[in-house]
């Protein structure tokens, strides 16, 4: 069984409960990735804040319902702090008290003090033809695929 403490990807799934309309085993339960007491409150809001800074890559739409809340959307945007790529419900998940980040993307916020640099995706991952969702197949131990389009905000400002 895959979990939060065995997740080695890059990429944060789009979990099974979400998906609706086609096949659902190919998708990790949200399931495996709860802990009720794992992290504090404060914890918790700092890595909220963490997420809310991270910088959107693509938005598109795919059918899927919040297995927390229920509701069916198709909003689906993509987001990136350099290390992985996930998408905007788990910003809506992580608010719960029971839903917990893989293990190692944890560690690595944790060493950032759950600070996120201010960051601009530079343009030229599209004329590269960049493949973001290559990033579902990078473990931890492989140098990300976006890291070098991101560029700290006053880099990337005109002189």
């Amino acid at each position: 069984m895959i979990n939060y403490d065995s997740w080695n990807l890059r990429f944060i799934p789009i979990y099974k409960e979400e998906v609706i309309d086609c096949d659902n085993d190919q998708y990790q339960s949200i399931i495996n990735f709860t802990n009720d007491f794992l992290y504090s409150k404060v914890e918790r809001e700092k890595i909220i804040r963490y997420l809310e800074s991270c910088v959107p890559l693509i938005r598109t739409s795919f059918k899927r319902v919040n297995p927390y809340t229920m509701e069916i959307g198709f909003d689906l945007c993509f987001y990136t702090d350099g290390e992985v790529i996930f998408n905007n419900f788990l910003i809506d998940y992580i608010a719960k008290s029971n839903f917990i980040l893989p293990s190692k993307w944890y560690n690595i916020l944790k060493e950032k003090d759950f600070i996120m640099e201010k960051l601009v995706l530079d343009m030229s991952f599209l004329e590269d033809q960049v493949d973001i969702f290559q990033m579902s197949e990078q473990t931890f131990l492989d140098f990300p695929l976006i890291k070098p389009y991101l560029k700290p905000l006053g880099d990337s400002l005109p002189r």
